[in-house]
């Protein structure tokens, strides 16, 4: 429950090693695959992969003619996330598939929450491959399964940002705005108003009033969410910013924040609000267009050039506090996740006042660095430049020119 990545990893394995050699083989199953669980979250992918194969024949092979469906149903959503993290949508999908069609076949009640995480799954994977409207049948699916468990319902599905998505994706803008305002609602007080999840939602309402021509409220909107999630881009481990880069949220959110920019250049709108949009576009297609692969490249390099001892290890100290701050999030969002009968006030309390000491220690890290090694911190996050200063870096007769492809339209 303390976030410990790699020390939770050892005891996995060294359980999972004492259980192999009883008959009675169902507890090592279950702990190899939260040993699966926890690798995909130290970003170890192919590693987990291999593993999760060998859990999905295991369960196959022990529970193919006896009760055991839930258990195999289990395996195949591992490895459909795992697949899905790889970014392989149709394979994940297959996967996820299957474990839908166990669970069915196993007359799991309409309510289960495990046959509905194969349904938000094969939704997600079809998302990922622009299939809205089929994606929008499985979230409908969700919702009439669980008439009757409508404070589950809200707390694991209500506010789930792809079935958002989907929806303004296909239209259906009002419709959007509900599921994101019950999004926000629950995600602030799980994880509060400075995470990255929060952020995200409030990005994509932004989106939602830009697409019914709200533009003021639109730029308000984006004014307060991107300025939260480039932070959270600056702080994240090398690890997680490869995620943040490719997540279809994040770039849904700045595609339609430059679209709006793009809209409102040279109207008074752009005036009474203070925005330049030409510099302000400018700055996130370098970010988000540029910034990844050198960030990643410079992370890599960075540590392997590191020949300061107290930089190592502040370095260390960060990076394990990032690790711990993934897996206990993760745990947040179970504990949050049970129903209203089991779920415990206790362990939730315990979790967010764990995540606010370590995210303030981790802070304190980062900051460290920063003030005593501002070239590393440079070399690791550089800041990407405003149009005013990338021109100032221009020799006469030079000109730059910055070109961006979006989804939907590109960007000069």
């Amino acid at each position: 429950m303390k976030g410990n990545l790699n020390r939770a990893e050892q005891y996995f394995k060294e359980g999972a090693t004492v259980l192999r050699g009883i008959p009675y083989r169902r507890l090592e199953l279950i702990i190899r695959a939260d040993l699966v669980e926890n690798l995909m979250l130290q970003g170890r992918l192919l590693e987990t992969e291999a593993l999760a194969r060998e859990l999905v024949h295991d369960f196959r092979f022990i529970y193919s003619r006896s009760g055991g469906q839930y258990f195999i149903g289990r395996a195949l959503l591992v490895l459909s996330r795992v697949l899905f993290k790889q970014g392989r949508y149709s394979e994940a999908e297959y996967v996820a598939k299957a474990a839908n069609n166990i669970y069915i076949k196993a007359r799991a009640a309409c309510s289960s929450v495990f046959l509905n995480l194969a349904r938000q799954t094969v939704a997600k994977c079809m998302m990922a491959q622009k299939r809205w409207k089929e994606a929008i049948a499985q979230f409908n699916a969700i919702d009439d399964g669980m008439k009757n468990e409508r404070d589950a319902f809200k707390t694991r599905f209500g506010g789930d940002v792809d079935w958002s998505i989907a929806l303004l994706a296909t239209g259906q803008v009002a419709k959007s705005m509900e599921k994101l305002e019950t999004g926000l609602k629950v995600t602030s007080e799980q994880f509060g108003q400075n995470h990255y999840r929060t952020a995200v939602i409030r990005g994509l309402i932004a989106a939602n009033h830009a697409a019914i021509g709200d533009k003021k409220t639109a730029l308000e909107g984006f004014s307060e969410a991107v300025p939260q999630l480039l932070k959270q881009f600056r702080k994240a481990r090398a690890e997680t910013f490869t995620r943040f880069s490719k997540d279809p949220h994040l770039i849904l959110i700045i595609e339609s924040y430059m679209n709006l920019l793009a809209d409102i250049r040279a109207t008074p709108l752009e005036t009474k609000m203070g925005i330049n949009a030409v510099d302000s576009s400018f700055t996130l297609v370098d970010f988000v267009h540029g910034h990844s692969v050198q960030r990643v490249v410079a992370a890599v390099s960075a540590r392997y050039a590191v020949k300061n001892p107290e930089l190592a290890e502040l370095i260390r100290r960060e990076q394990d506090a990032g690790k711990r701050l993934d897996a206990l999030y993760g745990t947040l969002t179970n504990a949050v996740a049970q129903r209203r009968t089991v779920k415990n006030p206790e362990v939730i309390r315990s979790l967010k006042e764990q995540i606010s000491k370590l995210g303030k220690a981790r802070l304190a890290f980062i900051k460290e660095i920063d003030s005593r090694f501002p070239k590393y911190a440079q070399l690791i996050n550089p800041v990407p430049p405003s149009l005013k200063e990338a021109k100032v870096s221009f020799n006469p007769g030079e000109s730059l020119i910055s070109i961006y492809i979006g989804r939907d339209q590109s960007f000069v």
